[in-house]
């Protein structure tokens, strides 16, 4: 058995590129390669099917492919072991998160945690899309909204949370007017945020007016998907939009956005670390979590 083999392997599959895979492990793209056809002839299975474009699982290859992950997470249980009996954390924490949360991650989560941590490394990949942590190799993932419980194989831990209401800008209101009651919803122009993995008409929210639940079934002339973009819309009148309040405190104050519908209890929004569950966490990745209880990204 090559373990260096199935490392080498489960990156292309990871990355579905033998180029990528080879700049991830430091190593040339014809020696990545070269080991991959060494674990096929050894196993005498095919493993991946290659164009010159493209790069695929077969049948088989899925199946080693978990095998390997499984084998590859023993290793990092092992290092995290032997990470623990160091004094100084260390290592490469692998995080992702929203792309358009990144400039706010970077200054106040990201260079204070390096800065107090200086033996952690840390790899930002900040995309829209839902990042499958366990089959890329993350650590953690920091997301927003209604956290519901992927399954048993991560863990879900609250940051923070904040008040969501609906704002729009004072010249929307004044041409508009305000909305009379939940149902005129429907006539007014409301902003939707959209995430990578699809525009569709998502329509049902559930909301609270005193105790009666209600049902908003708003029609979006606008959708985008990146939190910068979708505050802007709301500023420039575009529409009514769905804010956490603490995120807008600032134009709250200075009514450059102001509340619709204010008796209307929409559901919290949340940030939310999730990770993996694992055997032994790392140190690496405890007292990152541990620094995220100082955190505020909504403040």
């Amino acid at each position: 058995m090559d373990l260096n083999q199935m490392l080498v392997f489960a990156k292309v599959a990871e990355f579905q590129n033998f180029t990528e895979a080879g700049r991830e492990l430091g190593i040339e793209k014809s020696n990545v390669s070269l080991k991959v056809s060494k674990l096929e002839n050894r196993l005498g299975v095919r493993l991946l099917n290659r164009t010159t474009r493209s790069v695929a699982l077969t049948e088989d290859g899925e199946g080693y492919y978990q095998f390997c992950l499984d084998i590859l997470e023993r290793a990092e249980e092992a290092d995290a072991y032997a990470e623990s009996l160091n004094s100084e954390p260390q290592g490469t924490l692998r995080i992702t998160a929203a792309a358009d949360t990144g400039r706010m991650i970077v200054k106040s989560l990201i260079k204070p945690f390096l800065e107090q941590y200086q033996q952690i490394k840390v790899d930002l990949f900040l995309t829209n899309r839902k990042v499958d942590l366990i089959r890329e190799r993350f650590d953690l993932a920091i997301r927003a909204g209604a956290m519901q419980q992927e399954d048993s194989s991560y863990i879900a831990r609250k940051i923070t949370g904040s008040d969501n209401g609906l704002y729009a800008s004072p010249d929307f209101i004044k041409k508009r007017g305000q909305p009379g009651s939940v149902d005129d919803l429907e006539q007014y122009g409301m902003i939707g945020f959209a995430s990578d993995e699809g525009f569709g008409n998502k329509v049902g929210l559930k909301a609270k007016i005193g105790k009666k639940t209600v049902q908003l079934t708003p029609k979006y002339r606008l959708k985008v998907n990146d939190m910068t973009a979708y505050l802007e819309s709301a500023l420039l009148g575009m529409g009514i939009a769905f804010l956490p309040s603490k995120l807008i405190q600032q134009h709250i104050a200075n009514r450059t956005l102001l509340p619709v519908l204010p008796e209307l209890e929409l559901p919290e929004v949340g940030i939310y670390a999730l990770y993996p569950t694992r055997h032994l966490k790392s140190v690496k990745l405890k007292v990152f979590l541990e620094f995220l209880k100082t955190w505020d990204p909504l403040l």
